[in-house]
C-alpha cells in the first residue's frame, strides 16, 4: 500500500507529518545526568525544526527481555534501562536527520521511529462494562460472571437425552 503524500503542487511544499520517537537510554547515566540527556535528544528533534507534541520523560525501566547494543565493537548486554518518548511535528526530510541521529547515538540502547497522529494515543483503562440481566438489573461484567458461575456450581448437570435418529 502506497503512502498518501500531502503536497501543494502550486507552491511544491510537504506538509508537515506527525512522528514519534520512542527509545531506550543506558542504565549507566546518573540520575542527575538524565534531565540532560533527554534535553540533549529533544534538541536532536528541534534542531530539525521539529515542533513539540509531547513527551515524556526517561524513567528506569526493567525491560521485558535482553536487549543487546554494539558500543565500540563490543557487545553490550541490558536488562534495564530509561525508557522515554517524545512526538513531533516535522518535514519528511528533517525526520529523516533525526532518526538517523537517533540511530547513531551511543547513548541509546534501542530507538523506534515512526509516523503517526497527533491525538493521544495513550492506552487508558476503559470504564467497566455493564450488563442487563432484567429489565430493571445493571451490574458491571464481572459481577454478572461471578454469578453465572455460582449458578453453574448450584444446578446439577443437565442431560438431555434424544432419540437416535432413524435409519432406513
Amino acid at each position: 500500500m502506497k503512502k498518501k503524500v500531502t503536497e501543494d503542487l502550486s507552491t511544491n511544499e510537504i506538509d508537515p507529518r506527525v512522528y514519534e520517537v520512542s527509545f531506550w537510554l543506558v542504565p549507566t547515566i546518573s540520575e542527575s545526568e538524565l534531565p540532560a540527556n533527554f534535553d540533549r535528544l529533544k534538541k536532536v528533534v528541534s534542531d530539525a525544526q521539529g515542533e513539540f507534541i509531547s513527551e515524556e520523560a526517561p524513567y528506569m525501566r526493567e525491560m521485558t527481555y535482553q536487549m543487546i547494543r554494539v558500543i565500540n565493537n563490543v557487545n553490550k548486554r541490558f536488562n534495564e534501562g530509561y525508557f522515554g518518548w517524545v512526538k513531533f511535528r516535522a518535514l519528511p526530510e528533517n525526520a529523516s536527520i533525526i532518526k538517523t541521529a537517533f540511530e547513531k547515538d551511543t547513548t541509546l540502547i534501542r530507538s523506534l521511529f515512526i509516523e503517526t497522529v497527533e491525538e493521544n494515543t495513550t492506552y487508558t483503562k476503559r470504564p467497566d462494562s455493564m450488563v442487563m440481566l432484567a429489565e430493571d438489573v445493571v451490574v458491571p461484567v464481572e459481577a454478572a460472571v461471578v454469578a453465572v458461575e455460582k449458578v453453574a456450581e448450584a444446578v446439577p448437570e443437565v442431560v438431555v437425552e434424544t432419540p437416535a435418529p432413524k435409519v432406513e
